[in-house]
């Protein structure tokens, strides 16, 4: 499946049509191939708009979990922010699902984009969603910003349990952090136009960088630049983590229903301590829908978890068995100190 962008009736591609002279809006076009060598292209848009410009950057997946296709498109539209803090055009992405790639849903519902918590100047160019296989019901966005008051571009995460509803992470901070001054990346860090990889227990990002600025209005053909790639590693799960420092501290999911027969942590608990803070590490309760701890299940009852794993199996007085606890309704309470948790999961 091929997409692209142009005006309908327009032998000009998309990018080569200015807005501030051509009022015309955009559509988007689809060609299929068996082979991807012989294309068969449809004579008419599959999503036509007349509201919001299109930009060049968008991004289209299947998502097997819903069996449809999701794209999220880059929109800039001619005033997004009415108020005075915001009186510049700032991009948006809109998001919309197909059964058949053909027909798609209202092209304007807003997934995400620059809002009062950025700064001015701050700007969304770039998303790049995807499903994170791993992890089931779980969508990770490494979305391309721009500050162009510092002349600079970075990722931001967000993540998404439904691939609807999205939440920035991090504090709204660069999750590849940019080098040091004059280093291949100090200025622009692009996303990957793919998934990250999951390798031996590895997460690797392959992203482009340069040194170079150049993002600012008037400046990006006047400054040379150089690309290069650049290859980020994560353990297994490790986009997000909880983590404990010394004083103890504990969270408490929302009620759950799980099917298995052991209950799996992605942690890393392994410490270097000297004797007098011995008391570190993680401890799991399982309580019931409204809190009550679990016979059996308590937190004295909880084998301590020091160790650094991606699979680490739980145990109470030795026993990893919570099979008398598939399918009803429960919570866990992590309680942790010097540890990192990153995921957890029930196993048969």
């Amino acid at each position: 499946i091929m997409i692209f962008a142009c005006r309908p009736g327009a032998p000009k591609p998309l990018r080569e049509i200015d807005p501030a002279v051509d009022p015309a809006r955009w559509g988007f076009f689809v060609a299929f191939s068996p082979d991807g060598l012989d294309w068969d292209l449809r004579p008419e848009p599959v999503i036509l708009d007349f509201k919001n410009h299109y930009g060049g950057y968008n991004s289209i997946f299947y998502d097997s979990m819903l069996g449809k296709y999701v794209a999220y498109m880059q929109r800039r539209p001619e005033l997004h922010f009415a108020t005075p803090r915001y009186p510049v055009n700032r991009r948006f992405v809109s998001r919309m699902e197909s059964a058949d790639f053909i027909n798609w849903t209202d092209p304007n519902y807003r997934a995400f984009g620059p809002d009062e918590q950025d700064e001015i100047g701050q700007d969304l160019f770039e998303p790049e969603p995807f499903q994170y296989e791993e992890a089931g019901y779980a969508y990770i966005n490494m979305a391309l910003w721009l500050d162009l008051y510092r002349d600079m571009c970075g990722m931001r995460l967000a993540t998404s349990r439904d691939n609807l509803i999205w939440h920035w992470a991090g504090d709204r901070q660069p999750f590849i952090p940019h080098g040091p001054p004059g280093s291949w990346d100090a200025k622009m860090i692009h996303p990957p136009f793919m998934p990250a990889l999951v390798k031996d227990d590895e997460i690797l990002i392959y992203y482009s960088a340069n040194g170079t600025a150049g993002m600012a209005e008037g400046k990006i053909s006047q400054i040379p630049r150089r690309r290069d790639v650049g290859l980020a590693k994560l353990r297994l799960d490790g986009f997000i983590s909880l983590e404990a420092g010394v004083s103890w501290g504990q969270v408490t999911t929302w009620p759950i229903v799980y099917t298995g027969s052991a209950l799996e942590l992605n942690v890393n608990s392994k410490r270097l301590l000297p004797p007098e803070l011995q008391d570190y590490g993680v401890r799991v309760e399982i309580l019931d829908q409204y809190g009550n701890a679990h016979e059996g299940y308590r937190f004295e009852d909880c084998d301590p978890i020091r160790v650094d794993d991606v699979r680490h199996r739980v145990t109470w007085k030795g026993s990893d068995d919570v099979s008398k606890l598939a399918g009803e309704p429960v919570r866990l309470r992590f309680h942790m100190g010097f540890a990192s948790l990153y995921a957890f999961q029930f196993k048969e």
